[in-house]
């Protein structure tokens, strides 16, 4: 109630990041953006849950020009707090995944409870290419009335149309086309998940109408967060990749396409169990064997 209170007070624009993977690292890269422009307070670390979220949101004061909070949940009932929370007025999906299902029946079912924190916010963006979302956001009448701003790599109608191309094993040159204006940038990194996130990034601050340079600026310098992907010099001349952050088999299949970006190396992958996927434990494993074969890990 405190920090419902104190985020009613406060004037300026708030961001609501959330989706099953992702909401951490589009905050922080959204906040590392948008703040070499304007004064931007966010939630520390990954501060989403029912304690985590008013903590975050206590934080607000006049002084900051924008709010950008990441808001997670584990069980059906918990949005409707945090939307009261947070009460954002822009909303950023990043994707629904296998992360947390062991409380809801299924994907829908889970993006239809994420969605509940956009009820009030005037804008959404989101990628067309997530079909669950997209479906979504486009029948229900209370969102499909909204802006709704979405990239794709494929939707020719998309409002942000986005091709990438790799320019080595590290950097990654995009190109986002937003109201007839296309711009490139550069992002420091290879990966698919990456990748996804920093264009998410991005195309949250083009809807926000932030200068491209300053975009172009804040892409450069992308630094990747603590516990996802994260990598290390070991001995022996090894090469240590940490993604330990949260475990499902979405995260694993983008761990394991990272790994095998690192050219001509001997793969090892130490992999611990999934829990809160609520699925089939048989069905489940059988298909992170079948991923780790066809990956040719050694």
């Amino acid at each position: 109630e405190l920090a419902a209170y104190k985020s009613k007070k406060f004037k300026s624009p708030v961001v609501a990041v959330t989706g099953s993977a992702g909401k951490t690292i589009v905050k922080e890269w959204m906040a590392d953006i948008l703040g070499l422009a304007i004064p931007v307070i966010r939630s520390p670390k990954s501060y989403n849950s029912q304690i985590g979220v008013p903590l975050s949101v206590w934080k607000l004061d006049e002084k900051f020009r924008m709010g950008i909070f990441e808001a997670g949940i584990s069980m059906p009932g918990e949005m409707e707090k945090l939307q009261k929370i947070i009460n954002p007025d822009i909303g950023v999906i990043t994707n629904i995944g296998d992360a947390h299902s062991e409380n809801f029946t299924d994907n829908e079912a889970k993006a239809r409870e994420k969605l509940k924190l956009f009820e009030n916010t005037s804008l959404i963006i989101y990628c067309s290419d997530q079909e669950l979302i997209h479906k979504l956001l486009k029948k229900d009448r209370k969102f499909s009335s909204k802006e709704l701003i979405d990239w794709s790599f494929s939707n020719k109608e998309a409002a942000i149309c986005v091709r990438k191309s790799i320019l080595d094993g590290n950097r990654t040159r995009i190109e986002l086309t937003f109201k007839g204006i296309t711009t490139d940038f550069i992002i420091p990194f290879a990966d698919r998940a990456s990748v996804e996130n920093a264009i998410t990034a991005a195309s949250a601050c083009l809807a926000l109408n932030t200068d491209p340079e300053i975009i172009r600026k804040g892409l450069s310098s992308l630094v990747s967060v603590a516990m996802r992907m994260e990598m290390k010099t070991g001995i022996n001349n090894c090469l240590l990749i940490e993604d330990y952050y949260n475990s499902d088999p979405g995260s694993l299949g983008m761990a394991i396409e990272f790994l095998k970006v690192q050219n001509s190396r001997k793969t090892t992958l130490i992999l611990s169990d999934f829990v809160q996927s609520g699925r089939n434990q048989k069905e489940m494993y059988g298909e992170v064997a079948s991923g780790i074969r066809k990956a040719g890990i050694d």
